[in-house]
């Protein structure tokens, strides 16, 4: 081959090789400017929609905490409405304002007005004691009659009572092992005057039932309530509850007990498992209501999203 013959074919490599890397070039920029975009657009759908998402799971919370909370309220309403109804009577109302009033020569009476009263709390089954006080403090008759006879004049549901309708907060009492509510008013005789108290220890099982129901919680939600001093009240899904012994300090009760008042974040729960969590303050029992969600499940549903989305931008 002569010298001339051998100049054209490296001439014809060097241009082949030139216009091979030129077309590698525009290739590889032609994917990475449909890549990037594609990419940068991916990544942001699926951001929005995992806060849509983890948004959602706040709003259901809300409604469970919402509902939650409307159920308290409309269980003490109802115990108010059945402590209004326990002397409605005008010969009841008689027979305890005579004994109030003549406690000396009324033993049968007594009797009597503490059978009306048991009778009363078997009925409704709002009340573990219905109690009636004198305006000395003194506990007249009782479906307790083991209280008969106690003074009560330190106790803020007679001091209170006395005035008017009255809810003592959630408070542990060793000799009963148990937290109790005690709501009171006053007893007005049938001539209109205040001769002392009528009171019932609330039945707080009903509480318990109202924080078990699991409505809109998926598989890792629960509900339960703590007093202002973080001891739990209801029973707990995920853990022993010993009353008077168990208390929660997550950052979720902090905030609803330390603002009093109502929000939501994220945290780690007493398990020490992060959690969505809302939280609601009930100022007329001056305790906190939270409604928790594990984040594993609540960002199941983003984390589908984001897989079918990094999916669609590798094909």
């Amino acid at each position: 081959m002569n010298k001339k013959s051998q100049l054209k074919q490296n001439n014809r490599g060097r241009t082949s090789v030139r216009s091979t890397s030129l077309r590698t070039r525009l290739l590889i920029t032609t994917i990475l400017l449909v890549f990037i975009p594609v990419l940068i657009t991916g990544a942001a759908a699926s951001y929005i929609s995992s806060q849509g998402l983890q948004q959602d799971v706040f709003d259901q919370l809300e409604s469970v905490a919402t509902l939650k909370e409307a159920q308290i309220k409309t269980w003490l309403e109802s115990l108010q409405t059945n402590l209004d109804l326990i002397f409605a009577n005008p010969d009841s109302l008689e027979r305890v304002s005579e004994l109030v009033l003549n406690q000396s020569s009324a033993e049968q009476a007594k009797s009597t007005v503490r059978s009306e009263l048991t009778n009363n709390s078997q009925r409704s089954g709002y009340f573990t004691e219905i109690f009636v006080i004198d305006k000395d403090g003194q506990v007249v008759v009782s479906t307790a009659s083991g209280q008969e006879g106690k003074i009560m004049t330190s106790q803020p549901f007679f001091h209170e009572g006395l005035k008017g309708r009255y809810i003592t907060p959630p408070n542990y009492e060793l000799s009963l092992s148990n937290y109790t509510i005690v709501i009171s008013q006053p007893l007005i005789s049938n001539t209109g005057k205040t001769i002392g108290v009528v009171a019932g220890r609330v039945n707080l099982n009903t509480l318990n039932d109202i924080m078990q129901q699991r409505a809109g919680l998926g598989d890792t939600g629960e509900t339960y309530m703590i007093s202002s001093n973080f001891a739990v009240l209801t029973n707990l899904r995920f853990g022993e509850t010993v009353l008077g012994q168990t208390y929660i300090h997550t950052d979720g009760a902090t905030q609803a007990i330390k603002n009093k008042a109502n929000g939501f974040g994220n945290y780690r729960d007493y398990r020490d498992i992060a959690v969505a969590g809302v939280y609601h303050w009930v100022p007329e029992l001056q305790i906190a209501v939270l409604a928790e969600h594990s984040e594993s499940e609540a960002l199941q549903s983003a984390n589908r999203v984001l897989q079918v989305t990094l999916g669609l931008v590798a094909i």
